[in-house]
């Protein structure tokens, strides 16, 4: 079939379609504002459409967060094929893409503002777990960078990178707006947010800085039976941004960023809908949107970042000297119910020491994070025939940790300061990383070019611990302990793009992935104490297009990943601690493909669809994970199937008055597993969310804007953590909320 009579039966659909919505189809063909907007990107680090860059690529735009209200990670994934959220609570976010997630660091890498971060947890099998989590307000775009991207972003880019890029200070205009939000959640307590933008030209032309301020207060849903309190799950969050750029010169540029956000969680989003054995004890189940935790499990999250750029424009290429500090206190408690009941029932049968056990508690895990990165990264700017991206990264991360085992009270569910705890253990672990990197890309013509890419890198981890109290008080202070380990490796990408006509690109990748080792916080000796680094090849085919002068885009992407050398969590002491190992060889694959279509039909109407399918496996059995998943195992907490969709349509109503409509809805798959442990494992149900909002826009100063998130009142089973020590806890979604949003534009 030729591509004059593809384009034919395209356009015959599309005209179809819009006829039968009530539309006038001749508006298609005489309309022409009704093009779609280019989309600028910068993942190769230069400004290029998004059409034009061969690689999978999601992006949601500024008005697109707003219009979705999307304000988190989880709205995010759901918006982006490819693109999962495993949800424990605020500030417990495991980031993964196209099926690839495990024990160890995160296989995302995620950056705000090109500021790398990085993820953390109370044990290395769960280093991934709390993933910075930024409040999402005045952004440029998010893009979403499917499959590895380590060349460009180094380690923990395995299967992918995020970016949030936020809305920079303008040097051409003042601007400022103030947003009131107030909402009410079925089954819980209200919610509330204020914030604010500022933007303003210091120096005309030459510098100009932008604050950004918040204060957002998400009222709980959940209730808590034992200790008789309601809606305990409240968070609060405050946070301010600054951003400032200086023409230095005609040819430089300095911009500077500094972030700041506090979380504080006062509890969790957990319900206890099912029954339960610990030992032999039995846990009748709570009930819906209940838990019956004898602790309070308060979170507090302190995330500080900033940033200096200079880029120089030479002739035929830009320099860029990055320098960025990352700097995270995260506080994280724990109920340990069941941990009690199991421990007695080890004892009982002569599987554990007959000591003390501790009745009722938390797990608490302190850790502060500190992260240098200096880069130095130059990009050629000439048309052709060759365009090339190289760097030097120099980055120090150190984590110090504390872990303990507190009592609570048993009337108020707070630890109890008079009593030593049952366990505490700190340590201290320290990264270095240097690498060199490089892409090259050869235009041969207009149609065919070619891209070649390297990275070599090295990495050395010192690591200290010490004892204070050993587990159950089973010992008491230990020396330090000291573990090293060192790797380097040298990784590759191969693209080759074609295009088509000037609408329609083809391509084809082939490109590795890879991730740091690390060590294992050893609560008990058993737990191994280190483990080694993991990579990928990803094998990609593309296609992107645009039909309808414009009107309409359509983009797929096919894929295969070979996953070698795993991490993997193994578990001891029959699942009650977690410790990181390593399948050696081709241990598992993920194969999917997505699906984007973008289209304007008439001017003020935009329709977006975007799907997922993939099959994320073992391909060798993991007989020291507890229960020994075999080859052709779903990978845990992946879904086979995601979908997103979302309409707007605006009009003027008035010279000065404007009406925005937009609904979007967000499907879920079913994840089959949760644990690999069958005899435990409780699979997620697939789940839809349907969202609306109608915005009123007044002289451009005004907008008021009603909305409603998740209205048709789903339970969604967004994550679900079970184990040996652990009764069936299921993180749920937030039930319907109707909200108003009013915003000021001044200046």
């Amino acid at each position: 079939m030729s591509n004059a009579t593809v384009r034919n039966v395209v356009r015959l659909a599309v005209l179809g379609a819009v006829a039968h919505s009530g539309l006038a189809a001749a508006q298609v063909a005489d309309d022409s504002s009704a093009q779609l907007d280019e989309v600028v990107v910068t993942a190769n680090y230069r400004g290029e459409n998004l059409q034009s860059v061969g690689a999978s690529i999601g992006v949601l735009g500024g008005a697109e967060l707003e219009k979705r209200n999307i304000t988190e990670f989880m709205d995010i994934s759901r918006n982006v094929p490819g693109l999962n959220v495993i949800d424990a609570g605020p500030g417990q976010k495991t980031i993964f893409i196209r099926g690839l997630v495990g024990a160890g660091e995160s296989t995302v890498g995620l950056y705000y503002d090109g500021m790398p971060t990085t993820g953390s947890g109370e044990s290395a099998a769960a280093a991934a777990g709390r993933q910075t989590d930024l409040y999402v307000f005045d952004a440029d775009r998010v893009e979403v960078l499917r499959g590895p991207q380590s060349t460009l972003y180094g380690s923990s880019a395995l299967a992918g990178v995020v970016r949030v890029i936020t809305k920079q200070a303008d040097l051409s205009r003042a601007e400022s707006k103030v947003v009131l939000d107030g909402s009410t959640t079925a089954h819980g307590a209200a919610s509330y947010a204020i914030k604010g933008m500022i933007n303003m030209p210091v120096i005309d032309d030459r510098l100009a800085v932008r604050l950004v301020g918040y204060k957002a207060h998400d009222g709980g849903f959940i209730d808590n039976s034992y200790l008789g309190l309601k809606d305990v799950n409240s968070v609060d969050q405050v946070g301010m941004r600054l951003n400032a750029s200086w023409a230095v010169s005609d040819r430089g540029t300095l911009t500077g960023q500094f972030f700041s956000q506090n979380m504080d969680a006062a509890d969790q989003a957990i319900e206890r809908p099912f029954d339960a054995t610990i030992g032999v004890t039995p846990y009748p189940a709570a009930g819906a949107l209940t838990n019956d935790a004898p602790a309070r499990q308060p979170r507090k999250d302190a995330t500080k970042m900033a940033g200096l750029n200079y880029v120089h424009n030479f002739d035929r290429f830009n320099l860029t000297l990055a320098q960025s500090w990352f700097d995270r206190d995260n506080t994280d408690d724990q109920d340990i119910a069941g941990l009690p009941d199991f421990f007695s029932f080890l004892q009982s049968i002569e599987a554990f020491p007959m000591v003390d056990i501790i009745p009722q508690g938390v797990f608490e895990s302190r850790q502060k994070t500190r992260m240098n990165t200096t880069e130095v990264r130059l990009v050629t700017n000439s048309e052709g025939p060759w365009h090339a991206v190289a760097g030097l990264l120099y980055q120090d991360r150190k984590v110090d940790i504390a872990n303990a085992f507190f009592e609570t009270n048993a009337a108020n569910g707070l630890i109890e300061p008079g009593i030593a705890p049952w366990y505490h253990r700190i340590a201290d672990f320290t990264l270095t990383q240097k690498a060199a990197y490089g892409e090259l890309t050869w235009d041969f013509n207009p149609q065919l070019s070619a891209t070649a890419g390297a990275r070599v890198f090295k990495n050395d981890r010192v690591d200290h611990a010490k004892a204070f109290v050993g587990f159950m008080r089973l010992g008491g202070e230990t020396g330090v302990t000291t573990l090293h380990a060192d790797e380097s490796k040298a990784i590759y990408k191969l693209a080759v793009n074609y295009k088509f006509t000037d609408d329609l690109l083809g391509y084809v990748t082939a490109s590795q992935g890879y991730r740091a080792g690390g060590t294992v916080n050893q609560v008990v000796p058993e737990l191994p104490p280190a483990f080694g680094p993991d990579y990928t090849w990803n094998y990609e085919l593309g296609m992107k297009s645009e039909w309808l002068d414009r009107r309409l885009q359509l983009n797929v992407a096919a894929y295969h990943i070979n996953w070698f050398d795993m991490q993997y969590s193994g578990d001891f002491f029959n699942g009650a601690f977690e410790g990181v190992l390593n399948c050696k060889g081709r241990c598992a694959q993920s194969t999917g493909m997505e699906f984007e279509v973008t289209a304007r039909p008439v001017r003020g109407l935009d329709v977006n669809l975007a799907a997922t399918f993939l099959k994320a496996e073992l391909t060798k059995g993991l007989v020291e994970a507890n229960g020994s998943p075999v080859s052709g195992t779903q990978l845990d907490n992946t879904p086979r199937f995601t979908l997103s969709g979302a309409v707007n349509y605006g009009w003027q109503l008035g010279t000065n008055l404007g009406l925005d409509l937009h609904a979007n809805i967000q499907h879920v798959g079913k994840v089959a597993n949760m644990t690999y442990r069958q005899n435990l494992n409780i699979p997620g149900p697939a789940y839809t969310l349907l969202n609306a909002s109608a915005t009123l826009s007044f002289n451009d100063r005004w907008d008021l804007r009603l909305y409603g998130r998740n209205l048709g009142d789903t339970r969604a089973q967004v994550n679900t953590q079970i184990d040996s020590v652990t009764p069936a806890w299921v993180y749920v979604n937030r039930p319907r909320t109707i909200g108003l949003e009013m915003t000021l534009h001044t200046m």
